[in-house]
């Protein structure tokens, strides 16, 4: 029997009669009596087809393994592949919504005919015999408002995917309110490659504050109008649910209402509202802290779990090939006046625009390793985290570790119950 080493990504929680291990490049979790785990410990574990299952869970790896290498090299195949190319197009950065928190500019332009012909070709020229899988987003301002040109859009995109055997996912980031039986249809029609995302951010009070039309008018009301009509058509949206320190408390409420009413969405998040560029209309003093953040996951995340509602949904991230797009030099952002972005988070700020989507070394992104930062190197989240937002290190000129660095051991601890 070859001889063999626990990994190094593994975290252990410790119980009465098991011991469990979680590994977080493979998102694995086991458990083992304590004195078969101490026999994994010292290599004298014998029963082979269970060693067999843990060294292809990830649990334990050959004694000469160095993981931290092999997870580099996966990262810079991961980050340079075109097997899969993620798409993110905002039509327009114009939105029926006044947000509070919100970058966009009302009075910006849209996409027009010449722009939608020009971007088709663009990616038919750029992607190749190599690309198996395109994400595409569907962003904005509010990108309801071009919905025909968009459908038209992703229907060119679709036939050219056909014709080269490529999957089409498609995500659509929506405030709701805008629900036609144009949208229905073509929602309906993508079931199986489709997934929406709404944000409600609180009951109606709050969210009527936080997330009002240009006028001030309420938009709850139609929101929640508009996913009952999704769920009678069987399509469930994913929420979020956008905090700070304002509203932190308002999630459980929230989904004590979507349960009541028998609202069934797809999952539920909470979105960290944060300042991220300076086109941001945020009082800094109302953002919640990365660890306050994080504190407010593990309580929603239980009361989560109490309500049973799918615990596997909302624990542990999971493992990741980066952080995000803007780690990923065949992903970008595209804007209504065709400048590409690493991330739609940077969407409308000048500075952020690339020269050019594929070309490479274009911008400080795309140089950014989490491999150079020796914390980093030593974490054992670093297969889920990689060194996470690359565009906050370069704004504060430090690491800003994800909130589940912070909720990881709680995350574990409601895996257990659910393994159990």
């Amino acid at each position: 029997m070859e001889l063999y080493k626990l990994s190094r990504y593994n975290y252990y929680l410790k119980k009465i009669r098991y011991m469990y291990i979680f590994n977080t490049k493979s998102g694995q979790i086991c458990k083992l009596k304590h004195k078969e785990f101490n026999f994994l410990k010292q290599n004298l574990f014998k029963d082979e087809d269970a060693l067999f299952a843990l060294r292809n869970s990830g649990f334990v790896v050959d004694e000469n393994v160095d993981e931290l290498k092999e997870i580099e090299k996966e990262y810079l195949s991961n980050r340079y592949s075109k097997k899969e190319i993620s798409i993110t197009i905002a039509p327009t950065l114009k939105c029926n919504f006044g947000c509070v928190y919100c970058y966009e500019n009302k009075n910006a332009t849209s996409f027009n005919e010449k722009d939608y012909v020009h971007l088709i070709n663009f990616l038919k020229q750029n992607i190749t015999h190599e690309t198996r899988v395109i994400n595409f987003s569907w962003f904005g301002g509010e990108p309801m408002l071009c919905k025909n040109q968009m459908i038209k859009f992703i229907s060119e995109l679709e036939e050219f995917c056909l014709i080269n055997n490529i999957a089409l996912n498609i995500f659509v980031i929506t405030n709701g309110y805008i629900l036609d039986e144009t949208i229905m249809d073509f929602y309906k029609k993508h079931l199986n490659n489709l997934e929406i995302c709404i944000t409600l951010d609180g009951l109606k009070k709050e969210h009527d504050i936080k997330r009002p039309l240009i006028d001030k008018s309420p938009t709850f009301d139609k929101i929640v109008s508009n996913i009952k009509l999704l769920n009678k058509n069987n399509i469930y949206p994913t929420i979020r649910i956008n905090i700070d320190k304002k509203n932190k408390k308002t999630p459980k409420k929230l989904v004590k209402y979507l349960i009541k009413n028998n609202i069934k969405p797809k999952k539920i998040y909470l979105g960290h509202i944060q300042s991220l560029t300076d086109n941001c209309h945020l009082n800094l003093k109302d953002c919640l802290t990365t660890k306050e953040f994080a504190k407010t996951y593990i309580s929603f995340k239980k009361f989560l779990f109490k309500n049973k509602l799918s615990v596997t949904e909302y624990c542990y991230e999971g493992p990741k090939k980066y952080f995000c797009k803007a780690n990923n030099y065949n992903s970008f952002v595209i804007d209504p006046t065709m400048n590409f972005y690493r991330c739609e988070n940077l969407l409308g700020g000048k500075k952020y625009e690339l020269p050019n989507a594929f070309s490479k070394n274009q911008n400080i992104y795309d140089d950014w390793s989490p491999f150079i930062f020796q914390e980093c190197r030593d974490c054992k989240l670093l297969p889920s985290c990689f060194g996470g937002c690359c565009h906050m290190y370069f704004q504060t000129n430090s690491i800003q570790c994800p909130f589940f660095k912070f909720t990881l051991k709680n995350d574990i601890k409601l895996i257990t119950k659910y393994f159990n």
